[in-house]
């Protein structure tokens, strides 16, 4: 062995010599000591705190002491999901869907340039998708935004996957 483990070795046996003194040679010795007066002291000193403790508590303290034995009706840390109601006050006018007879099926992107397929044909940003009057103003690959003839509004139409 080195000489770190023979330390280590000793240092363990050094331990195990005091946990026994400590479990079984002192409390004996302990035992014999409290006979007598300093028990009696010690009795004493727990009934006068006691007393003391019995008129002095206050409203509060009593309300702690007397709710505690009693069974929770419900547990402060949970906390549960309410439920949301909300009852339409104003009926909400929705906006009319603009029927497209157009179909995004397909998106390229080659050089930087993007290409959509719409309808079977690719189209880029800006051109004029034939028959319908749109103008595409952003391809993107999960959607394209066109502009309508007047150009008053944009639409967003998802890409149509198998």
């Amino acid at each position: 062995m080195s000489k770190r483990e023979k330390i280590i070795v000793v240092c363990m046996l050094i331990s195990i010599l005091y946990g026994v003194y400590i479990f079984y040679i002192e409390p004996s010795k302990n035992i014999q000591s409290l006979s007598g007066s300093r028990l009696n002291t010690y009795n004493t000193f727990i009934s006068t705190v006691a007393d003391l403790t019995k008129d002095e508590l206050s409203d509060i303290d009593a309300y702690v002491i007397e709710r505690v034995p009693k069974k929770w009706t419900w547990n402060p840390m949970l906390k549960k999901a309410k439920k949301l109601e909300i009852e339409p006050k104003q009926a909400v006018k929705t906006k009319q869907a603009v029927k497209l007879d157009i179909s995004y099926t397909g998106y390229i992107n080659m050089g930087g340039n993007a290409l959509a397929i719409i309808n079977g044909l690719e189209y880029e940003k800006g051109d004029k998708i034939m028959e319908t009057g749109l103008t595409i103003e952003q391809i993107y690959p999960d959607r394209i935004i066109v502009m309508t003839k007047n150009g008053k509004r944009k639409i967003t139409v998802r890409l149509e996957e198998d």
